[in-house]
């Protein structure tokens, strides 16, 4: 971007469009030009724009009033129906997409579920599960192949795979359940050989060695183990005695937790030690950029109900992290942040497809939040319709620019922005000053200051009002429309930032909105001659 150093030379600056997104580890005058300091429930389009991401609305509260929310997975009954399964403190509930009424199946609190042959097979980690047949619920809790304690089951070659949460060094353990057969001996998938002198359906993963367990995967072929600081794969032909591999993939990357591993095409999407990784064909590769992006937790996370979670919906990844969510554009690998305080989204499941459904994306999850407000059923469809409404707030803030040079003042004009909105617009320039040195109550005292005088101030700038120039631009129509906004105030500045608001309720009546280009205009001033500036 070039510029005109000779003073009195009308400078412009013209963004069209920010495809490197997100950049919260450089300073703010630093940054790329094309970076942005701040970028708020705003995705990055195909031509480089901002787009509004889509809304998420609660669509039942918790079964089980003050009781937080954990799910599971889906389970799709003889006709069709697509049930949500959740598990709370009283027990495992299904929850009906059609009719968005719930039905308690058991008071097993569940940790896993998995469904075969029309069943809907559940594990507790605090006793022996059970399945569902659609109906009514059978216990799996008494004789000598009672399903142990457990959680995350998958289903693998028609056989049933769970996590140990028996008591002692075997939380590094996986049970497994029989094969459902007629003959010559017969057996079922809701026996589970772990009891009995001879009850050897398990096996160990590196026991002992201080890691547990956190992920099971059902691949292709294989089973992914993903565990604290390591991941492994489990791989068998037609018997597990005869033929089965356990095989360590990496002794450094695993996954946090339970909700570390997400599916995203032909790999998977992981989260290890704060860290993003892609997993395809037995490797990791990393997906964080340092020295652009840095995952932080936000304050509060030490209350929240699920500390971090990753989540895919379309064409991106969804990472909660200690109560801040940040997003990334798996094609393009930039980053964006969402902010949602009435839903506090932790992590969402995509729904799956029925026969003929080209619509988008639907995806439901839950809370991170503590509170019965939050407690409960989400969803999000990767679309904007008339029906689910959210008020969103989206905001984004530039670098801040000093027209290539440092050493001048300069004179903005105005500076104006192409939106598409059906809302008012925010503006807000920032110039970037030193702060005085700290005042004391006598200065404050001499300067004449009183109560109502500092009520204009900040705590950085006690003697002096905030320095930042807010516009806020009427919208005059009813519905959606791509205007040009001019913010007309005049300010004198070395460097400044920019930053744009819009809102939407997150229905097509008021969005998505966007911003497509913002430029700003400026005249070049004198050199400053002082040492510090």
């Amino acid at each position: 971007m070039a510029f005109n150093e000779n003073s009195g030379v009308r400078n412009d600056i013209v963004i069209k469009g920010f495809p490197r997104g997100f950049n919260n580890v450089n300073d703010i005058t630093t940054i790329d030009d094309e970076e942005m300091a701040v970028v708020e429930n705003l995705e990055i389009d195909s031509n480089g724009g901002l787009v509004s991401r889509p809304p998420i609305v609660k669509v039942a509260d918790s079964p089980a009033t003050g009781e937080a929310v954990d799910m599971l997975g889906y389970y799709t009954n003889t006709s069709g129906v697509l049930f949500v399964v959740v598990s709370c403190a009283s027990g495992t509930y299904l929850y009906n997409t059609n009719t968005d009424l719930y039905t308690k199946i058991t008071t097993v609190v569940g940790s896993g579920c998995a469904q075969w042959g029309g069943k809907l097979y559940v594990c507790s980690s605090t006793t022996s599960g059970g399945y569902w047949d659609g109906s009514a619920w059978t216990s799996l809790s008494t004789g000598n192949y009672k399903m142990p304690k457990g959680e995350q089951m998958v289903l693998h070659k028609s056989r049933l795979f769970m996590i140990s949460r028996e008591t002692g060094t075997d939380r590094s353990r996986i049970f497994y359940s029989r094969l459902t057969s007629a003959g010559p001996v017969v057996t079922s998938i809701n026996e589970w050989n772990v009891w009995l002198a001879d009850g050897l359906d398990f096996f160990d993963v590196s026991q002992g060695d201080g890691q547990q367990i956190t992920k099971l995967i059902s691949g292709h072929e294989e089973i992914f183990i993903f565990r604290s600081r390591s991941t492994y794969f489990f791989k068998y032909d037609t018997s597990i005695t005869d033929s089965a591999v356990l095989q360590m993939v990496d002794a450094t990357v695993g996954a946090d937790n339970s909700h570390s591993v997400t599916q995203y095409e032909f790999s998977y999407i992981v989260m290890s030690n704060g860290r993003l990784y892609r997993f395809v064909s037995y490797q990791f590769y990393p997906l964080n950029d340092p020295m652009r992006v840095e995952i932080r937790p936000g304050g509060g996370s030490s209350t929240l109900h699920v500390k971090s979670a990753l989540s895919t919906l379309g064409r991106r990844a969804i990472l909660w992290y200690g109560g801040i969510t940040y997003v990334l554009n798996l094609d393009d690998g930039t980053w964006t942040t969402w902010n949602s305080p009435t839903t506090e989204l932790a992590y969402c499941i995509i729904a799956p497809r029925t026969q003929g459904d080209l619509s988008p994306d639907t995806a439901y999850g839950v809370s991170g939040a503590v509170g019965n407000g939050f407690y409960g059923i989400y969803r999000i469809s990767d679309t904007y319709n008339a029906l689910d409404s959210e008020e969103i707030v989206c905001t984004m803030q530039t670098k801040a620019f000093d027209f290539g040079s440092p050493d001048s003042w300069k004179r903005m004009f105005y500076w104006d922005a192409d939106v598409y909105t059906a809302r008012d617009v925010v503006g807000t320039a920032t110039p970037l000053q030193l702060s005085n040195i700290v005042p004391s109550w006598d200065d404050i005292e001499i300067a004449g200051k009183t109560w109502d005088a500092l009520e204009e101030a900040t705590w950085d700038n006690i003697l002096e009002k905030n320095p930042d120039i807010v516009s806020t631009i009427t919208y005059p129509a009813n519905g959606p429309f791509r205007v040009n906004v001019a913010f007309q105030r005049d300010m004198r500045f070395r460097r400044a930032a920019y930053k744009i608001q819009l809102s939407t309720d997150g229905t097509n009546a008021t969005g998505p909105v966007r911003i497509v280009s913002l430029s700003v205009h400026a005249v070049l001033k004198k050199v400053i001659p002082t040492i510090i500036q």
